[in-house]
């Protein structure tokens, strides 16, 4: 089964986003670093706007960190600038 999207926002602090997915009836919380919000596109920006245009891309980044089991201790699946460059300097990766 695939990890299915149900929601993003943006905390009201800025410092990050979270991203709830869904999975056989379990939630899967990936948490969005403000510098992969500023790093994802050009000019950088780390508003909800960036993050309504590249939701598909961070939930792809989520999926793969899932089957790779890159899960975090508390659970969550954290996505840092480090991650979108990697993602998308990857051959065969949907941007």
């Amino acid at each position: 089964m695939s990890l299915k999207f149900v929601t993003v926002f943006l905390r009201s602090s800025g410092e990050n986003a979270l991203i709830i997915l869904e999975e056989a009836g379990s939630n899967q919380i990936a948490v969005v670093e403000k510098q992969a919000l500023l790093d994802v596109a050009s000019p950088p920006r780390a508003d909800e706007t960036r993050l309504q245009e590249n939701v598909e891309l961070f939930c792809n980044i989520v999926r793969a960190k899932h089957r790779a089991k890159d899960v975090a201790s508390d659970g969550r699946i954290y996505i840092s600038a480090g991650d979108v460059c990697e993602w998308k300097s990857a051959p065969g990766n949907p941007h």
